[in-house]
């Protein structure tokens, strides 16, 4: 299909850079960090190939080589290692190896070896010619050696036969097969008339969201508009079969295996119910870890809801197109034997073995439950521990002051968002909103609010469950150590100590300190004029304490905006960029302040 033209700056392919010395020797630079990394490889002078350190004490066994245009890695140097290939010739970056560098590699490994050696060749017209070549020199040379052909992909529905299907990650299932083989001392003639026959049962489907670039150029392979993907793009970038609108993992799952299994296709891999499969993700080079984990969750268990049994499944970094973040997925239908093969023993770096333990048959496991205590209330405070007990008139106090604290915080949304924004991620204000919405969904279910311990507990909860994050720890925190303070004291010296206590809890965890421009210099400042005349403080004192903590806390906001913040996320940031005051300090002025003002004036 025709690439798209660009159609606006936002859509002008722009390459990234990349961690070369130069275009020009950015291969064999490549190679020689692979040896340097895996010192069981060494590198052939001269001819860009790497085989094992002890080809030559291979005992009689078929040796197997492969290769292809680099830009693949970790294909196919990854894959030398007992139990897979013996040796891997590269070529420059998505071009076919030279003949000459293949012929040197069927040399080394096969010239002294009777056993022979079987080559692997993804079908695209350049790699069968070069390596063709390179094997009928050998042969004119006395040495044994065939080809295997791998062209497995699923994508077009319709091929030339002078071009045939392309050769994609499906090449690593056979690769493995073969190299078990060959460890098992099978002959040349034996492990390529399996793999031909075998081959057929697999097929390979690819979908991907970015095109790469090749180092040196300045601009992408091609263009990708940014709200479409490329289902059945080659793995040099070639056109695929169609550009469709960006889906959801889940819907990209079945596109894929739909298209994989097409029945109108004459390249479709047909499964049936009660199939046993081998799945290979094969991450492009650009997806995240997340990303493949979520596609894997989601083409398991659509293969699985077909009636297919999934027996393996790897994920990882196989045969790769630079940075393009996209995804292939193999299937190959499997047997007792192929299993065998499949699970046999090798130190290649690339092969990903995934954690299963000894003796299991791979399978989606359940989920298990975490470990609670049967009730809850068990390891919860308790009515009896506590000593501050409110009457009705004291718990209708409480109830006014946390909700406005928290409709105070909903209104100041955005306020907190802009002041994060300078040193953060701008999302101070949703989380406590988020927060605030939590206890105001609590109070709703009207609990009992007599034992204040027992509902800072609970506040505890609902601030890590409905937060999350670092401010979800910090006001967990706070409120788990207030409700301590319940437990020895009433009246208002439970409520002086159980700010202290909480403050206390936040700084033994958080390790920040008063001055390092946080919540704490706003707490710390309210606990400070709440702590002044402690002995029978009547009325009027206690008024004039809450009026005086409004105003230091006010001043300790102010304040945050000379500090150097020395600790949070603002320690990161250049000081003299902050030209604002700290957003966690200002949060706690505008639910505390609310609070003790609703205490001041219980009215709206």
């Amino acid at each position: 299909m025709a690439r798209e033209e660009c159609k606006s700056p936002r859509d002008v392919p722009v390459a990234r850079h990349k961690f070369i010395n130069s275009p020009e020797t950015c291969v064999q630079d490549s190679l020689q960090g692979f040896v340097a990394v895996n010192p069981g490889a060494r590198l052939l002078r001269q001819c860009n190939a790497v085989v094992r350190h002890d080809f030559e004490q291979l005992g009689g066994k078929v040796t197997l080589v492969a290769g292809g245009g680099s830009g693949h890695e970790p294909g196919f140097s990854g894959f030398i290692g007992q139990g897979l290939l013996t040796a891997a010739v590269a070529g420059p970056i998505y071009t076919s190896p030279f003949s000459d560098n293949i012929l040197a590699t069927l040399r080394t490994v096969g010239a002294n070896n009777k056993a022979g050696v079987l080559t692997f060749v993804c079908n695209y017209t350049g790699d069968r010619l070069t390596f063709g070549i390179a094997i009928e020199k050998a042969r004119a040379e006395g040495i044994q050696v065939d080809m295997v052909l791998i062209a497995e992909d699923t994508a077009l529905p319709h091929t030339f036969l002078s071009t045939g299907r392309r050769g994609l990650c499906g090449a690593v299932f056979m690769m493995k097969v073969a190299g078990a083989m060959a460890d098992e001392m099978k002959s040349l003639k034996e492990i390529r008339t399996f793999i031909e026959e075998r081959k057929k049962d697999m097929g390979t489907i690819t979908v991907a969201l970015t095109p790469c670039s090749i180092p040196g150029k300045e601009e992408l392979l091609f263009n990708l508009p940014r709200d479409k993907m490329e289902l059945g793009m080659g793995v040099h970038g070639e056109a695929g079969t169609a550009r469709v609108p960006i889906l959801s993992a889940s819907e990209t799952a079945q596109l894929l295996m739909d298209h994989l299994r097409c029945a109108t296709s004459d390249h479709s891999l047909p499964l049936k119910k009660g199939d046993h499969v081998a799945v290979m993700l094969n991450n492009l080079g650009g997806l995240t870890t997340l990303e493949m984990n979520i596609l894997a969750k989601e083409i398991i268990g659509y293969i699985e809801s077909m009636g297919v049994c999934v027996v393996r499944a790897y994920s990882g970094f196989y045969m790769t197109s630079l940075e393009s973040a996209g995804i292939s997925v193999s299937v190959l239908k499997v047997d007792a034997l192929l299993l065998r093969y499949l699970d046999a023993s090798t130190n290649a770096p690339a092969w990903t073995k995934p954690y299963c333990p000894e003796g299991f048959e791979r399978f989606t496991p359940a989920d298990v439950p975490a470990v609670v205590p049967k009730r809850a209330e068990e390891h919860s405070p308790r009515e009896a521990d506590q000593v501050c007990v409110l009457g009705p008139e004291e718990q209708e106090k409480f109830r006014l002051a946390m909700v406005r604290a928290c409709e105070s915080l909903l209104v100041h949304e955005k306020e907190l968002n802009k002041l994060d924004s300078e040193c953060g991620d701008g999302d101070c204000g949703t989380t406590l909103a988020s927060g605030a919405q939590g206890i105001l969904t609590y109070l709703d279910s009207r609990p009992s609010l007599a034992y204040p311990g027992l509902v800072m507990a609970q506040l505890s909860h609902v601030a890590s469950s409905s937060m999350g994050g670092t401010s979800g720890a910090l006001y967990s925190l706070l409120f788990h150590g207030a409700a301590k303070a319940f437990t020895v004291l009433s009246g208002y010296d439970a409520w002086v100590a159980a700010l202290e206590h909480g403050i206390k809890l936040v700084m033994k965890y958080s390790m920040a300190q008063v001055g390092d421009r946080t919540m704490l210099d706003t707490l710390d400042a309210a606990l400070t004029e709440l702590q002044k005349d402690p002995t029978r403080l009547d009325s009027v004192g206690v008024q004039r304490n809450l009026n005086e903590a409004l105003k230091a806390m006010s001043a300790a906001v102010a304040l945050t905006l000379s500090m150097k913040p020395r600790a949070g996320r603002a320690t990161y940031v250049n000081p003299d960029l902050l030209k604002h005051v700290d957003p966690g300090a200002r949060a706690v002025e505008v639910w505390l302040g609310r609070a003790i003002r609703s205490v001041i004036t219980p009215s709206p």
